[in-house]
């Protein structure tokens, strides 16, 4: 399940941090991406979810969730917004569903927060306004998206 390359246009540590792992995402490579999560970190897969996925087994079994659903998957990063330990990015992704074949094409976002340089809390979101929203920037001036 191929993802594509990401636009590396944010200098932020997060977001730097964010991009390796979704390169790690792209090649499936968890060893990579679990020097990138802190230990006791929380994926909520979406906001009706009812819990969310916690610590590296945790996220490992996301990723199988997630990668079970989909064919010729592709995210692509369009924006990023980052304060202090927050960060919001805006993903494109297409695909065929693995078991309709229908495809599929849809805007998400990512709401993280991040402790000692890793990602530490995660949820994906249905846009950018619920990401920030739930992070508690939805009062902060506009991004300059």
């Amino acid at each position: 399940m191929p993802v594509s390359a990401v636009d590396e246009a944010s200098s932020g540590r997060n977001f730097e941090t964010f991009v390796a792992y979704l390169d790690a995402f792209r090649k499936n490579d968890f060893k990579a991406a679990r020097e990138l999560l802190d230990r006791d970190v929380e994926w909520w897969g979406s906001s009706y979810v009812p819990a969310p996925y916690r610590g590296h087994k945790g996220v490992h079994n996301f990723w199988d969730d997630w990668r079970r659903g989909w064919q010729d998957f592709v995210t692509t990063l369009e924006e990023d917004f980052e304060i202090g330990d927050r960060l919001v990015v805006t993903l494109h992704d297409s695909g065929r569903g693995e078991e309709s074949g229908l495809q599929i094409q849809r805007r998400t976002a990512l709401a993280l927060t991040f402790r000692d340089g890793k990602i530490f809390w995660a949820r994906v979101c249905r846009n950018k306004e619920e990401a920030l929203k739930v992070l508690g920037l939805a009062g902060e001036p506009p991004p300059a998206f």
